[in-house]
Order: C-alpha cells, then sequence, then structure tokens
C-alpha cells in the first residue's frame, strides 16, 4: 500500500514539472516568462523580433555569465511556452569550440545521469541531452555557420546555440498544429 501511494506521489509530481531554462518552468503564458526573464535582467530585442517569425519572442542579456540573444517559443493560439535557447554569435571558429565544449561541460556538470549523443558534420558540433529528471525534456547544444558568402572577408560567422525542450508543451504545441490538418 505505502510503494502504491509513492509511486502515485512521484507520478502526480512529476506531472506537474517542466525543463527549465534558466530556473524558470517552459511553462505558462509568454508574457509571464517574459516577465520572469526581466527580473534576471534581459530585455526584449526589438529589432529582431520584428524579423522573427510568429510564436518566437527574442531578448537580449547574460547567460552562464556571457551577453547572448535568447528565442522562446511559444504556441500562437494559447501562449503557452515550450521551448527556449540562448545562443552566442559572432565567433570565429576556435571560439566557437571553446565555447560549445564550455557548454557541453556545464551541462555535463549539471545533468550527470542524463543520457547524450554527439555528432560532427561538416566541422560542426552537436550534442543531444535527454532523459533529463524523469524525461521532461531535452536539450541541444550544436554549432552554427553562416554562408559561406560572408566568410570571404569576415571570419566571425559562427554561433553557438543551446536548446531547450518541453516535452509536455512541446506535444501540445504539435498537436494543435497537426490539428489544423
Amino acid at each position: 500500500m505505502l510503494i502504491l501511494v509513492l509511486s502515485l506521489s512521484i507520478s502526480t509530481y512529476a506531472q506537474k514539472e517542466h525543463m527549465k531554462f534558466m530556473g524558470i518552468p517552459l511553462n505558462g503564458t509568454i508574457t509571464q516568462f517574459q516577465q520572469k526573464l526581466v527580473t534576471k535582467g534581459f530585455s526584449l530585442y526589438r529589432e529582431m523580433n520584428k524579423i522573427t517569425p510568429a510564436g518566437t519572442r527574442v531578448f537580449k542579456g547574460t547567460f552562464t555569465g556571457r551577453k547572448s540573444t535568447v528565442a522562446v517559443y511559444y504556441n500562437e493560439r494559447t501562449n503557452v511556452v515550450y521551448g527556449a535557447k540562448a545562443f552566442f554569435d559572432n565567433l570565429d571558429k576556435n571560439n566557437a569550440d571553446e565555447e560549445f565544449d564550455r557548454m557541453k561541460n556545464l551541462l555535463h556538470e549539471k545533468y550527470i545521469f542524463a543520457s547524450y549523443s554527439d555528432e560532427e558534420k561538416d566541422g560542426l558540433k552537436k550534442t543531444y541531452i535527454y532523459n533529463i529528471q524523469g524525461d521532461l525534456g531535452e536539450i541541444s547544444v550544436y554549432q552554427r555557420k553562416a554562408s559561406d558568402e560572408f566568410s570571404i572577408n569576415y571570419p566571425f560567422i559562427y554561433s553557438v546555440h543551446i536548446e531547450y525542450t518541453d516535452y509536455k508543451n512541446y506535444n501540445k504545441n504539435r498537436n494543435s498544429q497537426l490539428d489544423d490538418l
């Protein structure tokens, strides 16, 4: 009997939990999430928001001690947040490799028992982190490179991204999109 009660308690608790980005659950409305980011020192990145697609809101601030841009993803109909990412841009290849390794090491330190999967394609690294805290979601760390037309005279074309996805709200968002079909 005690085991049954304990199992139900853990199951109920797990259903209420969500992935967190900067200690903020990836849940609630975009307005609520924005308020929490602002209290952490972020500000709305107005210029970038003019060109981003609906369902994405962009901010400027500090993530893991470094200036970064943060994009928050939410369902356009319900305004419920399901993901967020921080990225560092204007890097050269060496800085991008160093930043990628720094992010990956920090994640290994925080999520000791999570599962990791590494890839490399065209010299760009990517790591997936999953089975996080009872399979709440996943984190991806990856490098990107701007188009080669910029690389001729401009070496700072790399960026490093760290993206968090809450499975529960992502699936709700996805199902909402599928309902349109």
